[in-house]
């Protein structure tokens, strides 16, 4: 269900499919951590990510576009935005074991700019 809420935004069908298929084969460690933070709702007061961490998310290509939707580096948007993510990646990867840590990070690695794009925008959408 968690994979579904991430790939909303992937218009081709085979990606989502694809995306779908590399969420599933995640161990249920990674799967449940993940989805105990994403129907969490946005929290009313964000400390907004400072502009550092702003810039340090739109190092990748998908952080790049998206802080660029959100308004550009200086926006409020971008701002409140990054840190709902940065959050929400912490508490989901606090709830892991080293070893799905680990099984976390090769995954996102390996996702295409635009899959993890669409990760992370379900991030502050779900």
């Amino acid at each position: 269900m968690a994979a579904v809420a991430a790939v909303g935004g992937v218009a081709d069908a085979e990606l989502r499919a694809d995306f779908v298929t590399s969420f599933d084969g995640l161990s249920e460690g990674v799967q449940a951590a993940i989805a105990a933070e994403l129907p969490m709702p946005e929290p009313g007061y964000v400390r907004e990510a400072s502009t550092e961490d702003i810039e340090l998310f739109a190092t990748t290509e998908e952080g790049e576009a998206l802080v660029s939707d959100w308004g550009g580096p200086g926006s409020r948007r971008a701002a409140r935005n990054v840190a709902i993510i940065k959050g929400k990646m912490r508490a989901a990867i606090d709830r892991m074991t080293e070893a799905e840590r680990e099984e976390f990070g090769v995954w996102f690695d390996g996702l295409t700019p635009g899959e993890a794009r669409s990760a992370l925008r379900a991030i502050v959408t779900v």
